[in-house]
């Protein structure tokens, strides 16, 4: 004879399943390897009998670097007055027809500033007083800023930031920051 429910609510109890199948409800954990990309490999004389490829371990950053010409955009931090100045003269070019983006800017600033002027402003002379004493240094800081978007691949990443510890910057924002200033500062 069937099981008479009491209510409708029994419909959506939950059925016990007895204790012989408690074992088979949940399946065992499998671990997976976290480290490097898995990709499949051809075989070279594929078996008909056999379907199963080799799987052989890649490191990311062997992929990542790989892609040639790859393009990340790295944040950098400028001062809201110098950004205006920023914008305003990409605002120029774009007048002139010239699709200038903030990375073709700093370029052009590379190529016109001296960068003896940059390690002089992170790395300030020492003045010695008659005493024979100096007086401690402040270490130029970078202050609070807008964030752009620099599109530089890995070869100009490097660049930049070796450049940037060359000259004794505290960071690639203040660096480019100061790269700006005297860039686009009163000439």
């Amino acid at each position: 004879m069937p099981e008479t429910r009491k209510g409708f609510g029994d419909v959506f109890s939950p059925t016990k399943p007895p204790a012989s199948d408690k074992s088979q409800l949940l399946k065992p954990r499998v671990r997976r390897e976290t480290g490097p990309a898995l990709r499949v490999a051809e075989d070279p004389a594929p078996s008909p009998s056999l379907e199963v490829a080799a799987v052989v371990a890649v490191e990311p950053a062997a992929i990542s670097e790989s892609v040639s010409g790859r393009i990340d955009s790295k944040g950098v931090y400028l001062p809201p007055g110098l950004l205006k100045l920023v914008k305003s003269r990409i605002h120029a070019h774009k007048m002139d027809d010239e699709d200038k983006t903030y990375t073709d800017l700093l370029i052009d600033a590379f190529e016109s500033i001296d960068f003896d002027d940059v390690t002089k402003h992170f790395r300030p002379e020492l003045n010695i007083s008659s005493s024979g004493i100096h007086r401690r240094v402040r270490r130029k800081r970078g202050t609070a800023g807008i964030q752009i978007q620099l599109r530089l691949d890995k070869g100009q990443e490097r660049w930049i930031d070796a450049k940037a510890k060359e000259t004794g910057a505290p960071s690639r924002s203040a660096f480019v920051s100061y790269v700006f200033e005297l860039f686009l500062g009163p000439s």
